[in-house]
């Protein structure tokens, strides 16, 4: 991106910065070297009483930055020290270390009115960042590695700035230095081919929560379906216990019935046999190819008898 022009202050001679290097202006800014923010040189502004400024014409640009390292080291209540941007003598942009009533504040200008950046402490750098671009006669700042401002209008219409001036009021001591290309983030001028239609956007959030409510409702089906699986096999495997627990109760059942069957059956052939038969043999085959038979006696005691 295109700079009005760059200046780093390191080849000027100490004293007054006018007529050094294209500088014109009030004598209340010197050339020193005791406080600098990079190599061997930087401005200060002298301690005098209602300020002043001092300007650089240099490129004409459309759209282009800057960026400069600005530093106080005393200010008086409700007094201000600026960087400002101009085509000619056409004020375009303007950016404010400001102390009012002990607020400190690094302001710029929008809309109007002042609005704030950031506070500041004194003895420190701050690296301002400006971009602007004619196409909509915009413009943005940035302090440091800070985030940048929205886009907003210059205080006049403009078709290329050419001009950085520098501004001091009542009895400030303040510092710059390095005056360069800004922050290498690209500046982009907005067409309405970049942004959505409102169509857009409803059909793609249309879409998306679809996507959302297809995942939710996939979700839950394979949750529901994983559980009613789970379920089916604990009663499955219940009623295959429950089925095995009946046939062994059955199988228990049915050889109780059996014995008591055969009891019982036992039972009555004996009652039978001790109430009806008085006499009987029981044959038993021999060492020889006869029988021996045995038969109930009249006492309670049994005796073998041989064959005839």
């Amino acid at each position: 991106m295109a700079q009005i022009f760059t200046d780093d202050f390191n080849s000027y001679t100490d004293g007054d910065l006018n007529t050094q290097g294209g500088w014109s202006g009030g004598t209340m800014f010197d050339i020193q070297g005791t406080i600098v923010q990079e190599g061997t040189k930087a401005v200060k502004a002298v301690l005098i009483a209602g300020g002043g400024q001092i300007a650089k014409v240099g490129s004409a640009v459309g759209t282009g930055d800057m960026s400069i390292y600005m530093r106080v080291a005393s200010m008086p209540d409700d007094e201000k020290f600026y960087v400002q941007i101009k085509e000619g003598a056409t004020m375009l942009m303007e950016v404010r270390f400001s102390d009012i009533t002990g607020s400190k504040k690094i302001e710029y200008f929008a809309g109007g009115s002042w609005t704030n950046i950031q506070s500041w402490v004194v003895n420190t750098w701050y690296k301002i960042n400006i971009q602007w671009q004619t196409s909509d006669n915009t413009f943005r700042v940035k302090v440091g590695s800070g985030s940048w401002t929205g886009w907003t209008g210059t205080e006049s219409a403009f078709t290329n700035a050419d001009t950085i001036q520098l501004l001091t009021q009542n009895n400030i001591e303040a510092y710059f230095d390095n005056i360069g290309a800004g922050d290498t983030t690209t500046s982009y001028t907005y067409s309405s081919s970049d942004i959505l239609s409102l169509t857009d956007i409803f059909s793609v959030r249309v879409f998306f929560k679809k996507i959302l409510t297809d995942s939710i409702l996939l979700v839950e089906t394979i949750r529901f379906s994983a559980m009613k699986f789970f379920v089916s096999i604990i009663d499955n495997i219940s009623l295959q216990e429950t089925l095995n627990k009946i046939t062994k109760f059955k199988i228990q059942i049915t050889e109780t019935l059996q014995l008591n069957e055969i009891f019982s059956v036992s039972t009555k052939i004996w009652t039978f046999l001790t109430k009806n038969i008085s006499t009987w043999t029981h044959q038993s085959k021999s060492t020889t190819p006869t029988w021996t038979h045995q038969s109930k006696s009249s006492s309670p005691t049994w005796t073998w008898k041989n064959k005839p």
